[in-house]
């Protein structure tokens, strides 16, 4: 998704430069994810707002959440300039993505990946492309962009790191609601002692549900099996009752990576990184898929920007996606803190062990925690 964005808002400002795209589409699972208002700029900025509205993805009004304390409260977005946020078709939405890459300059190789990626100086980087069936695909590039999400794989060849910062994970089931009662347009979330559950709207109407906690509490429990997962669900209080009459799909859960980590260095030398592959944001922000759009377009820039200077390292592109994590782990330590019900859980002890921030700019997290 990021590297579509990059792409798209390359080929719009360099027609004159030719843009490989490889290794989608990814194909992960429709998790349910929702993205809020202020994703509209961004839509508008890459010019595809109006087929992304003509697409038909279901408004999300807001959120519902009981969090601090046992009571469900309400945010909504009638307040908001730009209207509702939306429940994301992903599929949907990255072959909108993906189409308008490919009706630029923009070359797409499906189903290839980055086997081999190697700096040669300072100005180019040398590339193995690999596919099933196919002959090896190697080339030089004057710049490459790492989109291959929280893998990283090329930054990593380029040698980043990882520098994480939890190990959250998501269990996730599916059902479909009852024909008579459609699924809310408001997400839902509750918290448990042990991590905290999740409900949202997918198309068809049906429902994603998911559990997240620590890596070392699925281990322990096995609480990413459905035995004990459908039992954490029933002990919910507000989540299991809006599931009343639907239909579970799949015993067979999703069991997902959501860890808040980022890339370190986010660029270098004729690379950088965009989306999931420079910062990795825990759910409840509900920015994973708007800091994709964000830091495509950013990248573009920048790249566009500095391609006919002596060599293209985006420096400032790779400080300003910094700056933008540091705040986003101040939001995420304040919104942890605000749950003291669980004073005895490691889940909650963990997030409380971070710190606190003050005065932190609360926005970010708004969409979800109300």
């Amino acid at each position: 998704m990021a590297g579509c964005a990059t792409a798209i808002a390359i080929a719009s400002r360099r027609p004159d430069l030719t843009v490989w795209l490889a290794g989608v589409p990814h194909g992960r699972p429709p998790v349910g994810e929702s993205i809020p208002p202020d994703s509209r700029p961004l839509l508008e900025r890459l010019g595809v707002l109006a087929d992304f509205l003509a697409d038909g993805h279901q408004p999300c009004l807001g959120s519902a959440s009981a969090w601090g304390s046992a009571a469900l409260g309400h945010n909504d977005f009638l307040t908001n300039p730009y209207g509702t946020g939306w429940h994301l078709d992903r599929a949907r939405f990255e072959q909108l993505l993906l189409d308008r890459a490919r009706s630029g300059t923009t070359r797409v190789l499906a189903g290839w990946t980055a086997r081999t990626v190697a700096a040669q100086g300072s100005r180019l980087i040398q590339f193995t492309l690999t596919s099933p069936g196919q002959a090896p695909l190697t080339g030089t590039a004057g710049f490459v962009v790492d989109a291959t999400g929280s893998a990283a794989s090329i930054g990593r060849q380029l040698a980043a790191v990882h520098r994480w910062h939890d190990r959250l994970v998501l269990a996730t089931a599916f059902f479909r609601a009852p024909e008579a009662a459609p699924p809310s347009r408001l997400t839902v979330l509750e918290a448990t002692e042990d991590g905290w559950w999740y409900l949202a709207g997918l198309p068809g109407n049906r429902l994603t549900v998911a559990f997240a906690s620590d890596s070392e509490h699925f281990r322990d429990t096995g609480t990413a099996r459905w035995p004990a997962w459908v039992q954490g669900l029933a002990d919910t209080r507000h989540i299991a009752r809006r599931l009343s009459g639907s239909q579970l799909l799949s015993r067979e859960l999703v069991n997902l990576s959501a860890s808040s980590r980022r890339l370190e260095p986010i660029a270098g030398p004729g690379w950088l990184a965009v989306g999931d592959a420079a910062c990795s944001y825990d759910p409840l922000s509900a920015q994973g898929i708007h800091q994709a759009l964000h830091t495509g377009l950013a990248a573009a820039d920048e790249i566009c920007a500095g391609l006919s200077g002596p060599g293209l390292v985006c420096a400032d592109y790779a400080a300003r996606t910094a700056a933008d994590f540091e705040e986003y782990l101040a939001n995420h330590r304040h919104l942890y803190a605000a749950e003291q019900r669980f004073a005895g859980s490691p889940f909650w002890q963990r997030r409380r062990a971070a710190g606190t921030t003050t005065s932190p700019q609360r926005q970010m997290l708004s969409t979800v925690v109300s």
